[in-house]
């Protein structure tokens, strides 16, 4: 099991910037959501929540925390739901995620510049991500500095703390720290309706490059192609879905391309048309799958194409 370790001076009033409505406190609350379920999706593992304390690892209650306006998350949770910003099976999931939250009452071991902080120091330690609600300016970096390690009450301050890798930002997950490249998920059982099976959650990808989703993406291609950019997104996809890179692999066109393999499927890049090319088995083209989409277009099928291994 990994964890996400959350930022909990981002809802301390004396030290964040409050939300100045309900509904800034709804959209910054969508973007953490985002961001702790796009964690969890690259990453390929079971993630929770915690808010750790000390050293021991014993975790305080997010759950119950008053957020803004005598709203808890989960009052804030099902707005999000009544407003179509989030889904059920999101909001489900997030909810799975605090519910391995404990009542544990711990003392801080650690500062970050004037403020006790809990979860920072623990993320240093375990060499974890931290997630931030981007509350406060200093966390919209993707390194968090200046934490340093504390002792006994009243606090003494020792040497800083290396920086910890924050999650404010989508582009966090996908590009800056490319947490994807670890990714553990395995695809076991491909089929050619079952080629995607974290394709309702691959929506972060494009969101996490700036664009509104697949199709905003795809009608921006259309007008400047941009191969690296295609190349990239569609690795990520592929690595989240389970499958595995093979590097640049011949096709019978004498083409080098992107190729991802599970079990007898593979998949290969045709960045012309933002798109896989799909096989089952080196020898048997069975259609085209564009990015964004689930179904292949079988249409586009060629038992001329066969790649070369």
């Amino acid at each position: 099991m990994s964890d996400i370790i959350f930022n909990e001076l981002s809802i301390d009033f004396s030290f964040s910037n409050a939300p100045s409505s309900e509904q800034k406190a709804l959209e910054i609350l969508k973007k953490f959501v985002d961001n702790c379920l796009a964690y969890s999706l690259a990453a390929g593992t079971k993630i929770f929540v915690r808010e750790y304390g000390n050293i021991s690892g014993d975790s305080v209650n997010l759950s119950t925390t008053n957020f803004w306006q005598h709203n808890n998350i989960y009052a804030l949770l099902s707005k999000l739901g009544e407003q179509d910003e989030l889904k059920s099976e999101e909001i489900l999931r997030f909810k799975q995620m605090l519910a391995e939250i404990s009542f544990v009452d711990v003392d801080p071991e650690y500062k970050y510049k004037t403020k006790e902080v809990y979860g920072i120091g623990k993320a240093i330690e375990s060499e974890s991500y931290i997630v931030s609600l981007s509350t406060h300016s200093d966390w919209n970096s993707k390194d968090i500095t200046n934490v340093q390690k504390t002792t006994v009450t009243p606090v003494y301050s020792t040497s800083t703390c290396p920086a910890v890798n924050n999650i404010s930002t989508l582009s966090h997950v996908f590009i800056d720290h490319s947490i994807w490249n670890s990714c553990e998920y395995k695809h076991n059982k491909p089929k050619k309706d079952y080629l995607l099976p974290n394709f309702n959650q691959s929506e972060y990808i494009p969101k996490a490059y700036g664009y509104l989703g697949w199709s905003d993406f795809k009608n921006e291609m259309i007008r400047t192609l941009d191969i690296t950019k295609v190349k990239k997104m569609a690795e990520i996809m592929a690595i989240i879905n389970g499958y595995v890179a093979l590097g640049a692999v011949l096709d019978n066109q004498n083409k080098r391309r992107d190729t991802y393999n599970s079990k007898n499927y593979y998949l290969q890049v045709e960045t012309q048309h933002n798109a896989f090319e799909v096989y089952n088995g080196v020898t048997n083209h069975i259609g085209e799958l564009e990015l964004g989409l689930k179904a292949i277009n079988e249409d586009k099928a060629d038992n001329q194409r066969f790649i070369r291994l």
